[in-house]
């Protein structure tokens, strides 16, 4: 046998033994969670499977037999004689341990408590069996170590030097163990091991040794973990680009629902608690046993939609109630919770879709390669050697999605090739916090549960738009605020009983229990007026508040939530109402809720001039941290009444980051941002620099803190912060960022350095300090040409927290005059991949404003990238995007009249054809036989852009033209007419004279020309 047959057959043999040992592990913790659950074992089956497997690679190459056979100077040694038998062995075992598993496993029809109880008795009984075995492999390891050991020996003339290759085969073997378990992390391990062993080896191994033996080890070490990174490394990535940091934040920060509350939704039968009791027991169980489609949850604001959604998302009765609406199959279930409040992701589609496959995928991950097919192939293709980081972040490009694909992605899943066993339920919280059109949003819905196989529970306030498109089938759902009253009147009674006061009263005068009917009965299904009003009377209980009293503080309090909300802010007394104006104000301009660490501070630059640019630079201690926190909790009680609190936030340990201060509801965030109460604080505050303030408070935090590493995102948050307080003063602005500059080196920080912190001052668009800085000639400020690359990377941000790059762009073009082809090339790339990842006409019209200002100052607009025009992928993706709303499709139509306006050539070289061929290719796929009103808009948007190429020059003498006949095929007569009338003229050479940038823009709905002058960069024709 030659050494890589043999060093392969070891490993392989290495690799069995370490699936069994870890095999054995789990059959033991198996035999101890016999509580009940009979979970543990559904990971068996696939576990034998994988077994079978994996013995069918340890048959050797040639059998002992034949070994013999070979002639005296072919025959191999007796180690390897040995490792072959121990081949043969491993296999006879892994079929006894194959038999011994699948008798472990319940069947469905024998899940019961007496089956459990029997499996546990035997999974006793088999302990002796499980250790003989284990002892079993034991030995077969340590066989196999001593027979590597004799055969490296005697290949080596038992030189201790190889001993260091039989260490790393050890530990290879190991880290592939940990590998099944924790792929993404151990997976670097291995490579990295692979990597070291020739350097490693050149210490001991002189450059005339025969070294074919550690070649051929090396060279099966890399195999092993070439095939571990192609099986584990495309699957996690794609998974992990799917995640985002805020996926799970929404969820933890909703309140639990209380006690014995909305437990009657997942009871089996009855009558519908609440008034209506000739209504019929709430549908919803019966929809997640057998219904489909989607299932609406609605109810006032404030009666606890989200708490409801929770609830049903995580209880274990829905878990069972679907899997008898999967039969046989499997039921995996998602669950998404809309933010209005919350980061880009949290209120958008592509949130949305990135969280239902992460959740779907990390469960079945086998999906990926179906879900995925471009990706995954892509990923599997490429070379290992270009991959020199095997870390999830080694190809930034593939962690952008676009809805479209999301969405492909997800129609896939329900149309898996085994998809008759697999179903999904996904439930989705807060349709009317989706930041965006709400009818797109229930369109991409009902193309999701379209499909028998998904189906959806989704919850929202009670729109016109959604009453319309979900609320018209009674059996499918439920209005959250006829139905709890007996929750009410659970949740109050629990709450008033933990208070001494309360239950001594209650037993001396029978009308305390006449308060909790009372407050029912005002409340009107709506839970946070309950909640509100029992904090007010457990005030005035504390206060000692007769039952007089109490009526009383109940007559007084309005109903509806507005007036309750004023009312409760009445009664802030007026010292407070400035501090109270701050705090409601920061947080409302907040993208996402911030620390009390940052209310702390804010408090110190309030009540302290100067005071960020006087506090020193010393760290904080814990009692440091939890002194402050204390003081601003009663301080923001005081001042808000409960309206603002602060909550664990659950990916953060870092004490001083880990408490997030959050409205009580999303219902007092919109009421402050009503009309009459913007108005309100506006009036308290005055012209208070609210952005300044925030700025010299991030400052101070900063000075403050642990050396924990947590600096570096604070900075470019108090960056943030600046450049909104450059408005309010531009002068105290600068200063504060000098201060932060100052700040940062003497921490020696890494963002300290003159290019990293001038890239972080033009990243968040402090016009005013770049300029000022450009014209001091400060460090990292004076290659204006690499400032506006910076500024241009960031200039087609999708995140409307992002700042407008506009005037960054703008005054760095007024130092720069030209932007030079690579520059134009970097803007595009940027551009074109906004396209598809965002629906927000807003950041759309943003994105062609800068596409005005960028376009006079170009040099070459069909500078060629990659053998293609630079905009040509712009043109592709534009086109390509066929969910794009009618009105985010009329500004990108403006965009490419633009840049036809400057002299985009529709011949220029486009994935080997011209732009103009490609576009008739996609026109070709088209057919007028839908109907429907989005084809009737598609169709309109691609006649606009066939006539936009013909009318700046597109080639219709080229063979892969347009002709007259398939434009009439394709589009209906009112959109034919004039691209026919196009296509018979003979094709005409534009003219700087001729003015064709009014001509193509003048038929642009809103469009007027932004110059009367011929543009600068016009090529000769």
């Amino acid at each position: 046998m030659d050494p890589l047959s043999a060093i392969g057959l070891a490993s392989n043999i290495l690799q069995f033994i370490s699936f069994c040992g870890g095999l054995f592990s789990e059959s033991r913790d198996i035999y101890h969670s016999f509580s009940g659950t009979t979970k543990e074992f559904e990971g068996l089956e696939d576990m034998c499977k994988y077994l079978a497997k994996l013995t069918s690679a340890l048959t050797p190459a040639e059998s002992p037999d034949s070994l013999n056979s070979l002639p005296a100077s072919l025959k191999p040694m007796q180690a390897e004689i040995d490792i072959v038998a121990l081949a043969s062995k491993c296999k006879d075992t892994a079929g006894s341990l194959s038999d011994y598993l699948k008798g472990m496993r319940l069947g469905d029809a024998s899940r019961t408590r007496g089956a459990s109880l029997l499996l546990a008795v035997k999974g006793r009984l088999g302990r002796h069996r499980i250790n003989e075995m284990q002892k079993t492999l034991d030995r077969y390891r340590n066989d196999l170590i001593d027979c590597s050991r004799t055969n490296l020996i005697n290949q080596r003339a038992r030189s201790k030097r190889q001993s260091s290759v039989l260490m790393y085969l050890e530990e290879l073997k190991v880290a592939n163990l940990n590998l099944v378990h924790d792929h993404s992390t151990k997976l670097n391990e291995i490579l990295e091991l692979v990597r070291m062993i020739p350097s490693q080896a050149s210490k001991v191994l002189k450059e005339d040794d025969d070294s074919v033996l550690f070649q051929a080890m090396s060279k099966a070490l890399e195999t092993i973990a070439a095939s571990s990174a192609r099986q584990w490394l495309p699957e996690h990535e794609i998974v992990h680009s799917l995640y985002f940091d805020s996926l799970i934040v929404r969820h933890e920060s909703i309140q639990g629902a209380h006690r014995k509350t909305f437990e009657w939704l997942l009871r089996s039968r009855g009558k519908r608690p609440g008034r209506d009791r000739s209504c019929p027991q709430a549908t919803l169980l019966e929809w997640l046993q057998s219904g489909s489609g989607m299932y609406w949850v609605s109810g006032k604001p404030g009666s606890g939609k989200s708490t409801l959604m929770k609830f049903i998302a995580d209880h274990q009765e829905t878990q069972k109630a679907l899997d008898r609406w999967a039969g046989p199959s499997e039921c995996t279930t998602a669950a998404f919770y809309f933010w209005s409040a919350g980061a880009r992701l949290q209120k958008s589609v592509e949130g949305l879709l990135r969280s239902l496959l992460f959740e779907v995928l990390v469960h079945v991950s086998e999906l990926i390669p179906v879900v995925f097919p471009e990706r995954w192939a892509s990923m599997t293709a490429t070379s290992m050697k270009r991959r020199r980081n095997f870390g999830v972040n080694s190809d930034k490009r593939r962690r952008d999605w676009t809805v479209q694909e999301l969405s492909e992605a997800l129609y896939r899943l329900s149309k898996t090739p085994d998809g008759s066993s697999k179903r999904f339920c996904f439930f989705i919280d807060g349709l009317d916090e989706y930041h965006g059109d709400h009818r797109e949003l229930i369109r991409i819905l009902s193309a999701i549960s379209a499909n028998h196989n998904i189906k959806l529970c989704v919850s929202s306030r009670p729109w016109n738009v959604f009453e319309d498109a979900l609320g018209q089938d009674s059996s499918r759902k439920l209005y959250v605020h006829e139905l709890t009253r007996n929750d009410i009147i659970e949740y109050t009674n629990s709450t008033f009983q933990q208070d001494a006061n309360w239950v001594s009263g209650a037993r001396i005068n029978p009308r305390y229990g006449m308060l909790v009917d009372e407050i029912t009965d005002k409340a009107q299904g709506v839970f946070l007026w309950v909640v509100l009003v029992v904090r007010s009377l457990r005030e005035g209980l504390s206060n000692g508040d007769s039952l007089h009293m109490l009526e009383l503080r109940i007559k007084n309090m309005p109903q509806e939530l507005g007036p309750f909300f004023r009312h409760i802010l009445s009664s802030i007394s007026s010292i407070y109402h400035v501090q109270m104006a701050l705090s409601f104000q920061v947080a409302l301009n907040a993208s996402r809720p911030l620390t009390l660490m940052h209310f702390s501070f804010l408090d110190d630059c309030f009540e302290t001039e100067q005071f960020a640019f006087r506090a020193p630079i010393r760290p904080m201690d814990n009692h440091d941290i939890f002194s402050r926190h204390q003081t601003v909790r009663r301080r923001l009680n005081a001042r808000c009444k409960g309206f603002l609190e602060a909550h664990l936030h659950p990916p953060e340990t870092r004490p001083h980051l880990a408490h997030r201060v959050d409205f009580l509801h999303r219902t007092v965030r919109d009421f402050l941002r009503t009309d009459e109460m913007a108005q309100f604080l506006e009036d308290l505050l005055g012209d208070y620099p609210t952005n300044t303030v925030m700025a010299n408070a991030y400052l101070a935090f900063i000075k403050s803190l642990p050396p924990d590493g947590s600096a570096a995102a604070l900075v470019e948050e108090a960056l943030h912060y600046s450049h909104k307080a450059e408005k309010e003063s531009a002068e105290v602005a600068v200063q504060c960022v000098d201060e932060l500059l100052h700040t940062v080196r003497a921490m020696k920080l890494d963002l300290a350095s003159p290019t990293e912190f001038s890239r972080l001052v033009v990243r968040n668009g402090l016009c005013e300090y770049v300029s000022t800085a450009i014209q001091a000639g400060s460090d990292g400020f004076t290659d204006t040409s690499h400032l506006l690359d910076i500024a241009l990377q960031n200039a087609s941000s999708i995140n409307p927290d992002d700042p407008d790059m506009n005037d960054m762009v703008s005054m760095l073009l007024n130092e720069t005059t030209k932007l030079s082809n690579k520059q134009w090339r970097l803007y595009v790339i940027g551009l074109q991949s906004s396209v598809g990842r965002t629906t927000d006409p807003d950041m759309v019209k943003c994105h062609s404003r800068m596409l005005s200002l960028v376009l006079p100052h170009v040099e070459n607009v069909n500078a060629l990238n990659l053998a293609s025009v630079t905009w040509g992928g712009l043109f592709a993706n534009i086109v390509s995007d066929t969910d794009a709303p009618r009105a985010v499709g009329n500004i990108r139509q403006k965009m490419l009249a633009e840049l036809l306006a400057y002299w985009a050539d529709p011949n220029g070289a486009y994935r080997g054809q011209t732009i103009w061929a490609w576009l008739c290719g996609i026109l070709r796929l088209c057919t007028e036989n839908e109907a429907s009103q989005r084809n009737a808009i598609r169709m309109e948007f691609l006649s606009n852009l066939t006539e936009m190429l013909l009318k700046a020059g597109a080639d219709t003498s080229h063979a892969s033209s347009l002709t007259v006949d398939e434009a009439r095929s394709i589009f209906p007569a009112r959109l034919a007419n004039p691209i026919c009338d196009l296509l018979r003229k003979q094709p005409v050479s534009p003219s700087p004279v001729t003015g064709w940038g009014a001509y193509f823009l003048s038929f642009v709905p809103g469009f007027s020309r932004f110059s009367s002058a011929t543009p600068a960069n016009s090529p000769a024709y």
